[in-house]
């Protein structure tokens, strides 16, 4: 009789398990890295090849990226989306007091 119960159990234990790994699995999310291009001086040619070899790396290591020049993007609510941010041949002062500080808080 006891025996019964803990095969009942253990089935019960492992069925759990694998609705739970399957769930999981079904609804995880890719790290998004976010790469920053926005120039204030020279633009660097390289950078498009630069982006290209970042969404190779993504593809190959199953990870998302998005691209961008746009600097209102830095803040809190923005930014804890990423797993990660890349500055790809920035130049110059490409971000304002607030973005710096909310990007000093992202890290």
């Amino acid at each position: 009789m006891r025996t019964k119960n803990y095969t009942r159990y253990s089935g019960l234990v492992v069925l759990f398990l694998c609705v739970a790994l399957f769930i999981n699995a079904k609804y995880a999310t890719k790290p998004k890295v976010l790469v920053f291009t926005k120039t204030a001086g020279f633009h660097h040619s390289s950078i498009p090849a630069g982006i290209k070899a970042i969404m190779q790396l993504a593809a190959e290591n199953n990870f998302d990226v998005d691209t961008t020049t746009n600097a209102e993007l830095f803040t809190e609510d923005v930014l804890k989306k990423y797993s990660a941010v890349i500055f790809l041949n920035t130049t110059g002062d490409v971000l304002n007091n607030y973005q710096e500080a909310d990007f000093e808080r992202y890290i």
